[in-house]
C-alpha cells in the first residue's frame, strides 16, 4: 500500500490551559533528527480567549506544519465537550495520511534523535513479523527545578519509558510506594516504577499507554467516546487487543520520551503548570462517579465479554493473575 506522506510523523494531542505545551512543541521539533517530517495536530480546548492568540503566535515561528482546532469551553457546552476521548479523537481527525502517528500529551520532553530511535524500534517489530504493532509504554518522567525549568528526573529508574506491571490489590512494596494505579476496584492495579524487563530490542507490553504511542494506525477509532479521563486505558487496551493489535514495548537504555506527572510538589508544584478542565464541570463529584460507572458499565456489557477474557488471558490478570507478568508471545 502506498503511503501518502512517507516518513512523516503526525504528532497529535489535546491540550487545555497548559503552560508546558510551548516547551513541548519546541523540544519535540528541536530534538528531532528530521523536524521537517513532523506535522502537529492539536485540539486546543480553552476557556480564556487569550490562549488562542498565545498558541497561534507561538507556532508561527516554526517552519513546521500545524493543524490546530480551537474549541472554547463554556458553561453551556462543557457537559457535551468534556472528555479525553473526544479530545484525542478530534486531534486525530486532522490526520492527512502521514506514515506514522504519535499520540502524546501537551507536557512532554524528548531527547536527541527521538524520531529516528522510535522509527527504528517500530521497524524491528515489522522485521520480526509482529502483526499490527503499536510502540507504547508509560512515558518516562521529567521534572521541574525550583524555578520551574525542565530538568531530568532525579530517579534514574523512571526517566526512561517504563513497563507497566499488573499486581494484586493488596500488594505493597518499594515500587507501589512510588506509583500505584488502583483508582477503580473492578480493575487490576498496576505499577510503573519497577525496573524494565530485559529483552532484545522489543518485548510484548501488557497494556496500551495513553500518554505515549507510536504506530501506523488509527487508534482512536477503538477508543470509547464516553471516556472522560482515568477510564481510558483499560477499555482502550481491551478493544485494541481484540482487534489484533500488538503492544510493543521498546527497550531503551536511555530516556527518549518523557512526561510531566502531576504528583510532584517539591521543588516545584506541578499543579501550577496546568489547569484541569474537570474543575470547570458544574458537579465535580458527579463527574468522578461517572468515570467509575463508565468502567462498570463497560465490564458488565455482555458484548465485551469475549474481548475482556481474551485480554485477561494475555495479560494474566484477575482470576489468572500473575504479578509482574511479562508476556513472552504476541497476541
Amino acid at each position: 500500500m502506498k503511503v501518502a506522506h512517507a516518513d512523516k510523523i503526525y504528532v497529535y494531542f489535546a491540550v487545555f490551559h497548559d503552560n508546558q505545551v510551548y516547551e513541548t512543541i519546541y523540544n519535540c521539533i528541536d530534538k528531532a533528527d528530521n523536524y521537517e517530517n513532523l506535522v502537529f495536530g492539536i485540539y486546543h480546548i480553552y476557556a480564556n480567549d487569550e490562549m488562542v492568540k498565545l498558541l497561534d503566535d507561538y507556532v508561527d515561528r516554526f517552519d513546521v506544519e500545524f493543524r490546530i482546532w480551537h474549541e472554547k469551553i463554556t458553561k453551556e457546552n462543557i457537559e457535551e465537550k468534556i472528555g479525553l476521548a473526544k479530545g484525542r479523537i478530534n486531534a486525530y481527525s486532522m490526520y492527512q495520511g502521514e506514515e506514522y502517528s504519535m499520540l502524546i500529551d501537551g507536557h512532554m520532553m524528548f531527547t536527541e534523535g527521538w524520531d529516528t530511535k522510535l522509527k527504528r524500534k517500530l521497524a524491528i517489530a515489522y522485521e520480526r513479523n509482529v502483526q499490527k504493532p503499536i510502540l507504547c509504554g508509560y512515558a518516562g518522567s521529567f521534572a521541574l527545578d525550583q524555578n520551574g525549568q525542565r530538568v531530568m528526573h532525579p530517579n534514574e529508574t523512571i526517566r526512561n519509558i517504563r513497563y507497566q506491571y499488573f499486581i494484586a490489590h493488596g500488594t505493597e512494596n518499594e515500587y507501589t510506594a512510588v506509583s500505584k494505579f488502583d483508582w477503580h476496584d473492578r480493575l487490576q492495579p498496576h505499577i510503573a516504577s519497577a525496573p524494565n524487563p530485559e529483552g532484545d530490542e522489543i518485548i510484548p507490553a501488557t497494556r496500551f499507554s495513553g500518554n505515549f504511542s507510536f504506530s501506523k494506525y488509527n487508534l482512536v477509532e477503538h477508543l470509547p467516546e464516553w471516556v472522560i479521563f482515568e477510564d481510558e486505558e483499560m477499555p482502550w487496551s481491551i478493544n485494541l487487543f481484540a482487534e489484533g493489535f500488538n503492544f510493543v514495548f521498546p527497550l531503551f537504555d536511555e530516556p527518549v520520551v518523557m512526561h510531566l506527572y502531576m504528583g510532584t510538589k517539591e521543588p516545584y508544584d506541578i499543579q501550577q503548570t496546568r489547569d484541569q478542565i474537570e474543575w470547570y464541570y458544574p458537579d465535580y463529584d458527579l463527574l468522578q462517579k461517572m468515570k467509575y460507572n463508565n468502567i462498570c458499565n463497560y465490564l458488565a456489557d455482555p458484548k465485551n465479554d469475549w474481548k475482556i477474557k481474551k485480554y485477561e488471558n494475555y495479560a494474566k490478570i484477575n482470576d489468572k493473575l500473575i504479578e509482574m507478568y511479562v508476556p513472552n508471545e504476541w497476541q
